[in-house]
């Protein structure tokens, strides 16, 4: 396997920068995922890495030879396309075997790696079988084993599994993780779900706007992001925040906004003393907030409860601050309150985010 280094990448297109000075280490044996909204430049980082897409500037190192100039199919890597992109006359054997016939590979080093891969996927009752016959599921499985049995120094991802229904987009992630640690391959991941980066990824690459927003492990991103963006992009459901005016009081310091005004604990005193009568936004998980039996240790007016999600392990319950903010409040356990209940709400001070309301910085 190898190392992929991005140093200084960038792409334009005429006057569109679609990816902007991207500095990025893959370890060699390392899952890590580029995750970002549509349009945010993480396919494009991907496509050029696989030698799909011109670099405008910068360069691109696998297993430290640069491959700006190289053609794809010598740069030692395979992808795997969000469209399985089978060839509908071929069986699943045939399809596989496609890129290692046109190697000229020997046929006994062909069947062998075919069957190996088809034993790591679950395939071999599939092989003489063509992909009509196969659910979307065993598809992607033939596109992946396509992929491995070319054996690359480094497997790209893009998007793999956006065209599979719920079930089987969880089954399928369970399998490409199988097949990491398996392979202890260099791998490049491309999703728009976050879910997925979560639960993929040694690192995770987050990416707006073709700018690299952070780079971290999962918790590192989902316990401290770097800004309000990485903050409400990743987890599941997304970070409540709270904008207001930090205002002096005395020894107390409040958050004051639109509906709303909350004492700020005294932990966060130092960080946002500097801040008086600027704009902050305050940010928690779902379950860094509390619902509060007692009035006068809530920080939050009375909140009605508009919708329940019960999920069985963990419940969400979802109010609404005012006519287009919402906090959602997370219980571990199936919740006996119903809609249009009023409660009072709590920040739990150790979960709590604080972050600058113009350029969304995380306040330290």
């Amino acid at each position: 396997m190898a190392e992929v280094q991005l140093k200084n990448v960038v792409k334009r297109y005429g006057d569109v920068t679609a990816v902007r000075d991207v500095n990025l280490t893959i370890r060699d044996q390392e899952f890590v995922v580029l995750v970002g909204p549509s349009g945010c430049g993480k396919s494009t980082t991907l496509r050029m890495v696989a030698g799909l897409e011109e670099i405008t500037e910068g360069d691109i190192m696998i297993g430290g030879r640069r491959v700006n100039d190289v053609a794809p199919k010598d740069r030692d890597i395979a992808m795997v396309f969000q469209s399985y992109a089978l060839y509908p006359h071929m069986t699943v054997f045939d399809n596989m075997a496609f890129g290692l016939k046109l190697k000229r590979l020997p046929k006994s080093d062909i069947e062998s790696r075919v069957n190996t891969a088809a034993d790591i996927l679950g395939l071999k009752e599939y092989l003489h079988r063509r992909p009509k016959a196969l659910s979307g599921g065993q598809r992607q499985r033939v596109a992946m084993g396509r992929a491995l049995v070319r054996q690359p120094a480094v497997f790209l991802f893009d998007e793999p599994l956006s065209n599979l229904d719920a079930k089987l987009r969880v089954q399928m992630r369970t399998e490409i993780a199988r097949l990491h640690h398996q392979q202890n391959s260099t791998s490049i991941y491309v999703t728009h779900d976050q879910v997925e980066a979560m639960t993929l990824a040694d690192r995770i690459v987050v990416m707006k706007d073709g700018i690299v927003q952070q780079v971290g492990s999962p918790m590192t991103l989902y316990n401290e992001p770097a800004n309000l963006f990485v903050a409400q992009f990743i987890g599941s459901p997304s970070m409540n925040t709270l904008e207001g005016e930090v205002i002096a009081e005395g020894d107390d310091l409040s958050l004051k906004g639109d509906g709303f005004s909350y004492k700020l604990p005294s932990s966060l005193h130092t960080t946002l003393k500097k801040h008086n009568h600027e704009r902050v936004v305050l940010g928690a998980r779902p379950q860094g907030l509390v619902l509060e039996e007692d009035e006068s240790a809530a920080h939050l007016p009375t909140l009605k409860l508009e919708v329940i999600e019960p999920l069985g392990a963990e419940t969400f319950l979802h109010f609404r601050l005012h006519d287009d903010h919402r906090l959602i409040v997370r219980e571990d356990h199936l919740t006996m309150r119903t809609p249009g209940e009023s409660f009072h709400l709590r920040f739990r001070e150790d979960g709590l985010h604080l972050f600058d309301s113009d350029t969304g910085a995380v306040l330290t």
